[in-house]
């Protein structure tokens, strides 16, 4: 029994330290592909930048689907993973890195359609790229709107990045935009920044390298104030903002539970729970333990136990001696006779049958003999006990 506990023992531990060391190793790995997710917090997520725009008063919310239902008043957020090219298509500088019937592409234009607004902007495939380009340099971007309404030029903010290659032209070719856009802040040479574009009955704010927005780059030099900033450009704190993530490959469409709403979800939960429950719970008590209840023993009882300890043992004498000792004591207390008096005081009270019946039970309180002669000796001395106290005694 030992070396089976001992055995489940390192059982348990052993896959305690496997879980700790895979979530390390999770945790401590570095990123090869980019992933812009608003939940991950690797280094190329974006749940720090998600969680700085609900503390500026922002309502943030991730977006997973094709087909989700999006408020028109709501920013949608898109970073756009650049896919990897063939050798050929990397001869062609022109390629475009990614293709207009894209579904993220498509989600952007029925959020335009309906006057909606939009933040894009684009990572390269290889986060170890897009990683060797933010630490490059930094690029100081001015906030042109600012400065012309105050009439001076306003300290420029200091962000990390470069210009990412092929996909801030791709854009442009879309018919459904407006070629005319205007740049609300970026560098001396208009490379990098904000580019605000008119989109159907929308707008959109173009980034055109999202790397400062991203966990490892985000509070270095000035990336937040950046990105909070184009963010109130688009919308106002206190709007809805919807981070697209269909717009870098993670798609997923909603189960029908979730499709029929959040509430669904949460009960479909609440149930899984409750079943659990009940199973781990199948024949086992609510509560404290219920308290042993102990049986009090009558005074029948005692005397049954008494007797049959006396019947086993063979203990007539014994039996006799306890009849006699009672029966002295009833007569005593009828006879109004002090319990230290003389035996002989006692007797001369008494009539001939009762005291033939006494004597004959003294005497078989001495010896044991027959079970018999000693049963008929205590029934007689009883019965001349009840006439003798009368009728109202209950002596036996």
């Amino acid at each position: 029994m030992r070396r089976f506990r001992g055995f489940w023992f390192w059982a348990w531990t052993l896959a305690g330290l496997l879980a700790i060391s895979g979530a390390l190793l999770t945790l401590g790995r570095t990123d090869n592909e980019s992933n812009p997710d608003s939940v991950s917090f690797g280094p190329s997520g974006l749940s720090a930048f998600a969680e700085v725009l609900r503390q500026e008063g922002y309502r943030v919310r991730s977006e997973r689907g094709l087909n989700g239902k999006i408020d028109a008043k709501a920013l949608v957020v898109a970073c756009i993973v650049e896919q990897p090219r063939s050798a050929f298509e990397e001869l062609d500088t022109e390629a475009p890195k990614l293709q207009p019937e894209s579904p993220a592409v498509a989600v952007l234009r029925r959020h335009f359609q309906s006057g909606g607004t939009a933040l894009v902007t684009s990572l390269p495939f290889s986060f170890v790229e897009a990683t060797r380009l933010g630490e490059s340099g930094q690029s100081a971007i001015t906030d042109w709107i600012e400065a012309e309404e105050s009439g001076k030029e306003p300290k420029p903010l200091a962000i990390s990045g470069g210009k990412t290659t092929g996909i801030s032209n791709w854009y442009r070719e879309l018919p459904w935009l407006n070629n005319g856009g205007f740049w609300v802040r970026s560098d001396e040479d208009g490379n990098l920044g904000l580019e605000l574009v008119l989109a159907e009955k929308g707008r959109m704010g173009f980034v055109s390298s999202g790397i400062g927005a991203t966990n490892r780059f985000l509070s270095r030099a000035d990336n937040a104030t950046f990105w909070v900033q184009n963010v109130r450009t688009l919308a106002p704190p206190g709007s809805e903002v919807v981070f697209l993530e269909a717009a870098h490959g993670t798609v997923e469409e909603p189960s029908l539970i979730l499709a029929i709403g959040e509430w669904a979800q949460a009960a479909w939960w609440q149930t899984g729970i409750m079943v659990l429950v009940l199973f781990l719970t199948l024949g086992k008590r609510f509560g404290l333990p219920s308290q042993p209840r102990g049986v009090e023993m009558g005074s029948k009882d005692l005397a049954d136990a008494l007797s049959s300890v006396m019947r086993r043992g063979k203990a007539s004498p014994l039996a006799v001696e306890v009849l006699l000792k009672r029966m002295d004591r009833e007569l005593r207390w009828k006879l109004k006779l002090p319990v230290d008096s003389p035996r002989q005081r006692r007797d001369e009270l008494l009539p001939d049958a009762l005291k033939a019946a006494i004597h004959e039970a003294e005497v078989l309180s001495k010896e044991r003999g027959p079970r018999g002669a000693a049963l008929a000796a205590m029934r007689r001395l009883e019965a001349e006990v009840r006439s003798f106290l009368g009728t109202g005694s209950d002596f036996r």
